[in-house]
């Protein structure tokens, strides 16, 4: 009998509004068509990382539950709006294409750092990059027709909305992956106070 895998692959993140994951799911369309190597993330699974766990044991989340609800204790439920497209590194030579979120009191950085502390107090490696609050659209597997996609991320950058809505959670998720991609299931969610 094959024994049986006690961990999950886990990420904290914030579950975004339907309405702006099809927004960005349309950009995303848009942009595909440029034909990019691009490994396109698909608008049900669009969200704001705040912690990568990876794979994790069953038993830690009850410990990430209370980092969450600490995390959520200490805020407020914040307004921010689409920003603009980045790269990383940058957005002249991107392997990750993102969308930005406004965050000028830098609320979501005060979140993430709670949770940075509970979770290495908790066991979990310290994130050691500065936070930088953006979406993932899609990460470039070469530099096939990577030009095109610039060109067309500028333009889109141009006339692109900057709709405004609430984050309002924190979100345990479980990434399970599969050859058709990765498939996103919530584990835990807490509310911030609105």
């Amino acid at each position: 009998m094959p024994q049986l895998n006690n961990t999950k692959r886990l990420f904290v993140a914030v579950e975004l509004p339907q309405d702006i994951r099809e927004y960005l799911g349309a950009a995303v369309e848009t942009l595909r068509r440029t034909g990019a190597d691009a490994k396109w993330v698909e608008p049900k699974n669009i969200h704001l990382t705040l912690k990568f766990l990876g794979s994790t044991p069953q038993e830690a989340i009850p410990e990430i539950r209370k980092a969450m609800t600490a995390a959520a204790d200490r805020a407020r439920a914040l307004p921010t709006s689409l920003e603009a497209f980045g790269g990383f590194p940058s957005l002249a030579a991107p392997r990750v294409l993102w969308v930005s979120l406004a965050d000028k009191e830098k609320h979501l950085q005060r979140i993430t750092q709670e949770l940075e502390d509970s979770l290495s107090s908790a066991g979990f490696a310290q994130e050691n990059r500065p936070f930088k609050a953006h979406i993932t659209l899609a990460r470039l597997r070469s530099s096939r027709n990577r030009l095109g996609l610039i060109q067309a991320t500028q333009k889109f950058q141009t006339v692109m909305e900057h709709p405004a809505f609430i984050l309002d959670n924190i979100t345990l998720f479980e990434s399970i992956l599969s050859p058709k991609g990765p498939a996103y299931s919530v584990v835990e969610q807490v509310r911030l106070k609105t």
